[in-house]
C-alpha cells in the first residue's frame, strides 16, 4: 500500500511540474472571444509568424525594425519564428553560426522559436490515387525531435518554451497532430481558415472534436487528410485575409473566374504566381492587410495571422518569381507600412503564438490587457 500511495505521489507531482495547464485546456470553436467581453473591449492581437528563416539578414531587419517600435501602452511588439535547422541552411555547418545567434537573438529579445521540423519534410506530398507519399508518425517525431534538439543545444531554448508548431508547406495530416500532442506541444497553426471573414472567424480552439473547417475541404479531399480527436491541442488557425472590393477586378482576372477576395493569409500567396498566388504588387499587399485589420477591428476581434518567410525580404532573395514585387525593399515595406498603421490603434499589439494561447487561458479585456503578462518568465 505504501508503495502505491508513493506511486501515486510520484504521478500528481510529475502532471503538476509540467505547468503549462494543457490537461486542462478545452474550447469549442467560437466566434466568441474567451472572455465573452463585447467585442469593441477585446484587445486585438496580431501574429507575425515567419517560417524557415534561413537568412541570417531578413531576421535581422524584422527583429531590429520591431525593436523601433512600441505599441501605445510602450509595451515591445513581438513575434513567433518556425524555423528549420537541418535543410537549406544546415546550423551545425560553421559557416551558418550566425544563423544560430541570430535565433538566439530573437529569443533573448522575447520572440518565439517555435518547431517547422528539421528538414521541412513535406508530411504530405502528392494527392490521393497520384502515389501519394506520405510519412511515418515514427519519421515525424524524428524530424521534430531533430528541431527541438537543436533549439535547446545550438540556440539555448527551455525546452518548455518550445511550445508552438508549423507544418511545413501547411501540409498537415492527422499524424502530425497525433505527434505534435503527444510531445506536449500547445499549439499548432497549420489549419487554414477562410469561413465567414475577418472579424466573423472562430478563435483558437482545442482539438478534442478535431478541426470542422477541415471537412470538406480541397486538402482533405484531394489528400485523404481527415482529422481525429486531439485532446488538448490548441489550433492556431492560419486566417486568410479579405482583399477589398477595388482589388476584385484584378483578382477575377489573374483567377480567370469571379473570385471572393479571400487570400490564404501568407506573404507567399500574396505574391506567387496563381495557382498559389496572386501576383499582388506592394500597394495592393498593403491595402489587403489594412483591410483585415480593419474588418477584425470592426467584428469579433479573433487575432489576426500574418505569415511570413523572414528570407524573402533579404537583398539576395531573388527566387519564386515575385513578379509584381520583386524588389526587396518594396516587399520590407508592406510588413514596415502595416505595422506602423496597425500601431496607430490604441487597442492592437503584435504578440507571438504563444502569447494568444496564454490569452485564452487568461481573457482580459483591453484595458487591463499588458502582453508582457503573457511572456514565459525563463
Amino acid at each position: 500500500m505504501n508503495q502505491y500511495l508513493l506511486l501515486m505521489v510520484i504521478t500528481v507531482l510529475s502532471v503538476i511540474s509540467c505547468g503549462d495547464k494543457r490537461g486542462e485546456d478545452f474550447r469549442t470553436e467560437s466566434p466568441v472571444n474567451p472572455g465573452g467581453f463585447p467585442d469593441g473591449d477585446v484587445p486585438q492581437m496580431i501574429v507575425l509568424g515567419s517560417d524557415d528563416n534561413t537568412s541570417v539578414d531578413g531576421m535581422n531587419w524584422i527583429l531590429d525594425f520591431m525593436a523601433s517600435r512600441s505599441h501605445k501602452d510602450g509595451t515591445s511588439l513581438r513575434m513567433s519564428f518556425y524555423s528549420n535547422s537541418r535543410s537549406s541552411s544546415d546550423w551545425h555547418l560553421p559557416e551558418n553560426r550566425k544563423l544560430v545567434e541570430v535565433h538566439k537573438r530573437a529569443y533573448n529579445l522575447g520572440h518565439e522559436l517555435g518547431n517547422h521540423t528539421s528538414n521541412h519534410a513535406f508530411c504530405v506530398y502528392g494527392q490521393t490515387g497520384e502515389g501519394q507519399i506520405r510519412i511515418t508518425r515514427d519519421s515525424i517525431c524524428r524530424i521534430v525531435n531533430d528541431f527541438s534538439h537543436d533549439l535547446v543545444h545550438l540556440v539555448g531554448m527551455n525546452p518548455k518554451h518550445i511550445v508552438g508548431f508549423r507544418t511545413p508547406y501547411l501540409a498537415w495530416s492527422d499524424s502530425v497532430f497525433y505527434v505534435i500532442n503527444n510531445k506536449s506541444f500547445w499549439y499548432d497553426c497549420s489549419i487554414t481558415e477562410s469561413r465567414h471573414g475577418p472579424g466573423r472567424y472562430i478563435w483558437p480552439f482545442t482539438m478534442d472534436h478535431g478541426a470542422s473547417g477541415t471537412i470538406g475541404s480541397w486538402w482533405t479531399e484531394n489528400h485523404g487528410t481527415s482529422v481525429g480527436r486531439h485532446p488538448g491541442l490548441w489550433q492556431l488557425p492560419c486566417y486568410s485575409f479579405q482583399a477589398p472590393d477595388s482589388l476584385f477586378a484584378f483578382m477575377d482576372s489573374v483567377a480567370g473566374r469571379t473570385h471572393n477576395g479571400l487570400i490564404t493569409g501568407l506573404d507567399y500567396n500574396m505574391w506567387s504566381a496563381p495557382r498559389s498566388g496572386w501576383l499582388l504588387n506592394k500597394d495592393q499587399s498593403l491595402a489587403v492587410l489594412k483591410h483585415t485589420l480593419k474588418l477584425n477591428l470592426e467584428g469579433n476581434r479573433a487575432p489576426m495571422t500574418i505569415g511570413m518567410h523572414s528570407q524573402y525580404y533579404a537583398d539576395d532573395f531573388n527566387g519564386l518569381g515575385f513578379q509584381n514585387i520583386s524588389k526587396a525593399v518594396d516587399r520590407r515595406a508592406v510588413i514596415e507600412e502595416f505595422i506602423d498603421y496597425a500601431l496607430q490603434f490604441d487597442d492592437v499589439w503584435f504578440v507571438t503564438g504563444a502569447q494568444v494561447i496564454h490569452y485564452m487561458r487568461n481573457p482580459v479585456d483591453k484595458k487591463h490587457f499588458n502582453p508582457d503578462n503573457y511572456l514565459f518568465t525563463k
